[in-house]
């Protein structure tokens, strides 16, 4: 069985959408992985900030309980903070 000229058209509009397809899978799959990226980072970068303050509170000699109670952190968190 030969392949017409029609056939050929055929198997290249298949290609192409084909195409067009793997490109907005891959978009979407690159937006999503971004945004979670920058969910994490942003979750990174609270914790560190909670920790800097934390290990400020604790070079000016405020209380554990209020340290933990202004940045959120386990009273064991401040503690290793204390000990390094």
């Amino acid at each position: 069985m030969a392949i017409t000229e029609d056939d050929e058209k055929w198997f290249s509009l298949l290609s192409r959408e084909k195409f067009l397809r793997d490109q907005i899978s891959k978009e979407y799959y690159w937006k999503n992985e971004v945004k979670k990226g920058e969910k994490r980072g942003i979750s990174i970068g609270k914790k560190e900030g909670k920790i800097e303050t934390a290990k400020n509170m604790l070079n000016l000699g405020i209380d554990i309980n209020i340290i933990s109670q202004s940045t959120n952190l386990t009273k064991e968190e401040i503690l290793t903070l204390k000990s390094e």
